[in-house]
């Protein structure tokens, strides 16, 4: 129908948009990370690193968001989802944020992540147990992993104070 492709289009504007948009903020962003100091000490990272690692994250999401614009397909609209499913996502996610910061000192980081991970992939919409479950490990797994020996940066793996 006529309205269901003038939504396509519209969702596929704002994505482009907002890729573009993203893309422009995320290169002002690595601007001023450019800025910043370098390493001072050997195999240690500096001041400038973790913003450097945000600046391709953010830029590297940015390009995704704005290729899913342009590629999409002609002609298959968004599944419609209502405002207050979309509201009641939302805030379970923010809820998981902030119980995730009030537990992390307690739980430490790989139980806090592993859990937050799942309460992020239930609250986006994600209902298999089992794939929730094997996820949020194998992603908690990572992040550890990426810290510790590619930073060399140990986190908190034992229960907090």
């Amino acid at each position: 129908s006529s309205a269901t492709w003038r939504a396509f289009r519209a969702t596929r504007t704002r994505n482009i948009a907002a890729g573009l948009g993203f893309l422009a903020l995320g290169v002002i962003y690595a601007y001023m990370t450019a800025q910043l100091p370098l390493r001072v000490v050997g195999n240690v990272p500096g001041p400038s690193f973790f913003p450097w690692v945000l600046t391709w994250c953010f830029l590297g999401l940015s390009g995704v968001l704005l290729i899913q614009g342009l590629m999409a397909p002609a002609g298959q609209s968004p599944r419609p989802a209502s405002d207050r499913k979309i509201f009641r996502r939302t805030a379970a996610g923010l809820a998981s944020m902030a119980l995730y910061l009030a537990l992390l000192p307690y739980l430490g980081f790989l139980v806090a992540s592993a859990l937050l991970c799942g309460a992020l992939m239930w609250a986006a919409g994600e209902s298999r147990p089992g794939f929730i479950a094997g996820s949020s490990v194998a992603v908690t797994a990572l992040l550890y992993a990426m810290f510790r020996y590619a930073f060399q940066l140990p986190l908190p793996t034992i229960l907090g104070p």
